[in-house]
């Protein structure tokens, strides 16, 4: 992997932001703490599988409370995309409050894509709690899809893009299967040939009951999606699909 140094005059940095969006009052009002609503408290009694270090100060509003990947499968998947694709680079497609971000900039240095800059000074605070150098990190705030075309790399550099997208709430689990066109706010084609235009090497984390059918449409001969199913108590939840991407000897199910 080539030394790589991210300039953050080629991004738009939330630091630049109107100050008053990121006062102190406002970020407090949209911190979830005790008493937690009703709809929230599962996944606040699951709030140690989200972030072992919640302890430590940990700040979600009330979407990442169930939309941010669990640590030990961000980890997982951080672990096997610096494995399978040896970044430079990894652009974390709806960065949210930075649980995949985390485990990312562990490794590499990290493009975050989040429009809600509330969402990403969280982010930058729970980078701190887990004490990682924030020099490895550049946010954009804007559109996903406007942020990820404005984005330009040397043709040397060897760039991963990490999509998360929002499956649209908790009643995503409600269906059958989950197709990729009920993504938000875009579909997942219109987000997959964005990403394309930047690398071919590209990753999603998506729902246990995705249709294969439909994923298999983004595979061929020389492009194989590999899909990784991560379980919690032996029960499946989630997956990772890998494009243009070797099998690992290691590649498994895993809870």
């Amino acid at each position: 992997m080539s030394t790589t140094t991210l300039k953050r005059k080629s991004v738009y940095n939330v630091d630049d932001t109107d100050e008053t969006v990121l006062n102190h009052d406002i970020l407090a009002q949209r911190i979830i703490q005790e008493p937690v609503p009703k709809g929230l408290q599962k996944y606040w009694n699951g709030r140690y599988r989200l972030f072992s270090r919640f302890d430590e100060g940990i700040w979600l509003d009330y979407q990442s409370w169930y939309s941010v990947t669990p640590e030990s499968t961000a980890n997982r998947i951080a672990e096997d995309i610096i494995k399978k694709y040896q970044p430079d680079v990894v652009i974390d497609a709806f960065s949210g409050c930075g649980g995949n971000t985390i485990q990312f900039a562990k490794r590499a240095y990290v493009i975050g894509l989040e429009i809600d800059p509330v969402k990403i000074a969280f982010a930058r605070h729970n980078l701190d709690v887990y004490n990682v150098d924030q020099s490895r990190v550049i946010f954009m705030q804007g559109d996903v899809l406007d942020s990820l075309q404005s984005l330009k790399f040397p043709a040397q550099m060897r760039v991963v893009v990490f999509m998360s997208p929002p499956w649209g709430g908790p009643s995503y689990s409600q269906k059958d299967a989950y197709s990729l066109s009920d993504l938000t706010p875009y579909p997942f084609e219109a987000l997959y040939k964005q990403a394309l235009k930047i690398t071919p090497f590209v990753a999603a984390f998506l729902p246990k009951h995705t249709d294969l059918y439909e994923l298999a449409d983004y595979g061929d001969l020389t492009n194989r999606v590999h899909i990784q199913h991560f379980a919690h108590n032996g029960v499946p939840r989630t997956m990772c699909c890998y494009f243009n991407s070797p099998l690992l000897p290691n590649d498994a199910n895993i809870e």
